[in-house]
């Protein structure tokens, strides 16, 4: 995982007086809007009885709602990670990826320098230490050019075979691949392989998202020329965690470095069970703070997001969706100390505004309070 900073990127003025009119979403108050609440036992048949807004469209919308039995507040944690387990760790999961055997000593240490932007490399026989400016550990494989690391600030494992490169595999371009909830027949075949081989994989690589407390799902995906590249997306007892990086918009429609933030996996694998892309969050520790069996209804989500969008401007919406936030706590002492703060929110996705400086933007609404921000996503 990892925060991405943007400075306002508001240059066009069409764009930039649109998001103006758009909302001004924190400065609103939001009394004037009833709050009404619902079991969570009872969530899917709130969401069929879902209705469009007078600036909200749902109807080509993909919902992704389900009936649990209750919600959290979640602190997701880092483990205290020893050099030696680690590296032991990283060298297993990278033999395994790579198909050879390795030496310690082509491994590398990243760590900060104190005070300093800059980093220093060193290897394994220099006695590397486990501390807060440790942040990468690396293999790079200079006759394939394979690349494996791992990040022990953000606990990210990312695997990359060179070869593909060479295919049509657009990565990051998350916008034109199929969600997984698509209704076809094909989708369905595509899915069933993927999460045949998510479980294969899981049970190779330690590294891997899936873990007692978390599983992990298609999210979606692109089958280009019979590989798959597969976004995947981390759940805990049934509800996903955002997937979206954001930037927030805020009262004068400019676009801001946000502390909420997303995570995801990603796979890329053919199918004669190649496997060219690993990436995963691993080792998170989930600790519930507080339970909840009713939270904000979807109907007072929705709600809440219309009245803060200007009376001349409407969305047709692309998924609205329940799920936890991101938020990154960070200590005051200490930037490299901290810890992950997610909630329940309701997610209103749109993936065409209309707005060029804009172009894909989201609606979060905290299923507790009924707080609600406004993002660029991407």
């Amino acid at each position: 995982m990892k925060t991405i900073g943007l400075k306002c990127m508001c240059v066009i003025l069409v764009s930039y007086i649109s998001v103006l009119t758009l909302s001004s979403c924190d400065k609103k108050d939001s009394a004037s809007q009833e709050i009404t609440y619902i079991e969570t036992s009872k969530l899917e048949y709130a969401v069929d009885e879902l209705q469009n807004t007078s600036k909200l469209d749902f109807s080509n919308a993909i919902i992704d709602v389900h009936n649990v039995d209750k919600v959290y507040s979640l602190n997701l944690t880092r483990p205290q990670l020893n050099v030696e387990t680690l590296t032991d760790e990283f060298v297993k999961n990278c033999e395994h990826f790579l198909n050879k055997n390795i030496n310690k000593n082509d491994l590398k240490y990243r760590y900060t320098q104190q005070d300093s932007s800059e980093s220093k490399t060193i290897k394994y026989n220099d006695s590397p230490k486990f501390n807060s400016y440790f942040t990468m550990l690396s293999y790079y494989d200079e006759e394939t050019k394979n690349d494996v690391y791992f990040q022990p600030y953000s606990m990210y494992w990312v695997a990359t075979k060179s070869s593909i490169y060479e295919k049509d595999i657009p990565l990051g371009d998350f916008g034109k691949m199929t969600f997984a909830e698509n209704n076809t027949s094909e989708t369905k075949n595509d899915i069933e392989f993927l999460t045949e081989k998510m479980n294969e994989i899981n049970s190779q690589y330690s590294y891997f998202l899936e873990s007692e407390q978390f599983s992990v799902k298609p999210y979606r995906y692109i089958n280009s020329n019979e590989t798959y590249y597969a976004l995947l997306r981390m759940y805990y007892e049934n509800i996903p965690f955002n997937t979206d990086y954001f930037y927030s918009i805020d009262n004068d429609g400019e676009v801001i470095w946000s502390l909420d933030t997303g995570t995801f996996g990603e796979l890329v694998i053919d199918k004669n069970d190649e496997v060219y892309r690993i990436v995963s969050m691993s080792n998170l520790n989930a600790e519930e703070r507080e339970i909840y069996t009713e939270i904000i209804s979807p109907e007072t989500a929705c709600n809440l997001v219309n009245e803060i969008i200007s009376d001349d401007v409407s969305f047709e919406v692309t998924r609205f969706e329940l799920l936890y936030n991101f938020e990154q706590i960070i200590s005051d002492k200490d930037e490299t100390d901290f810890y992950y703060n997610s909630n329940p929110h309701w997610k209103i996705t749109i993936e065409k505004t209309g707005i060029p400086a804009y172009p894909q933007m989201a609606f979060m609404v905290d299923a507790i309070t009924g707080n609600v921000k406004t993002y660029k996503i991407g």
